[in-house]
């Protein structure tokens, strides 16, 4: 018998309670593999993403965000 007609047969045996924790072990085992498997964007690259759509310069927005302060 193979480990998964085990698997399945003690499965079967289990409480709902037990079977919602079994069900939860799996999502989080799938979840896992799922992360691995992401590519990974750096945060400086989806800043420059994001302040490429703008048409000013950020740095003088600043300075001009400043100077309204003072």
């Amino acid at each position: 018998m193979s480990l998964r007609d085990q698997t399945i047969q003690e499965i079967y045996r289990l409480s709902p309670t037990d079977l919602a924790k079994i069900y939860n072990i799996i999502l989080s085992l799938k979840g896992s593999n799922m992360v691995c498997e992401k590519k990974q964007i750096s945060p400086y690259l989806v800043a420059r993403k994001i302040l490429s759509k703008c048409n000013i310069s950020l740095s003088q927005d600043i300075i001009d965000q400043r100077e309204d302060r003072i």
